[in-house]
């Protein structure tokens, strides 16, 4: 799915269904946590919750330079797959440009009772203590892609 789809799916998700707030939005966050440090791929993990229902979780990893935009990719999607994607609807995509992988998702939780939207932005770590060079923004805009993402489950 395309970015664009995936922002319009989850505007009718938003207007269907309330956001996660709470208690449930608080293990949301600690699940997404716990993925993210339990899968040995990031270092330097964030993860907060915010009011903004896009974003209700966000989170700032960082991963070894070593690693292909494509494998991050393959990492998130079955972090999301297998941990933080409830049984019943969920959609996400992914930005991918150099040295960064964003995964924008979302999902209904508790029987349909409340969604949770989470963004993750991984970007290369360092390598002997110096930041990993990021090109100039003039030049990520001409390369960067999109990876199709996909809607799983069954509607609200």
């Amino acid at each position: 799915m395309e970015l664009m789809a995936y922002q319009k799916l989850r505007g009718g998700l938003q207007a269907n269904v309330p956001a996660a707030t709470g208690e449930a939005l608080e293990a949301a966050r600690l699940r997404l946590q716990v993925a993210l440090g339990v899968c040995g791929a990031f270092d330097q993990i964030e993860v907060g919750s915010t009011d903004n229902p896009d974003r209700l979780l966000v989170s700032m990893v960082t991963y070894h330079p070593e690693l292909s935009e494509q494998d991050v990719v393959d990492t998130l999607e079955q972090m999301w797959r297998d941990d933080l994607r409830d049984v019943g609807w969920g959609a996400h995509a992914f930005l991918v440009e150099d040295r960064q992988v964003e995964l924008e998702a979302a999902t209904i939780s508790g029987g349909a009772r409340h969604f949770v939207s989470m963004h993750i932005v991984a970007t290369a770590g360092v390598v002997g203590g110096i930041p990993a060079q990021r090109p100039s923004p003039l030049a990520q805009a001409s390369r960067g892609t999109v990876k199709r993402g996909v809607v799983e489950g069954s509607g609200p």
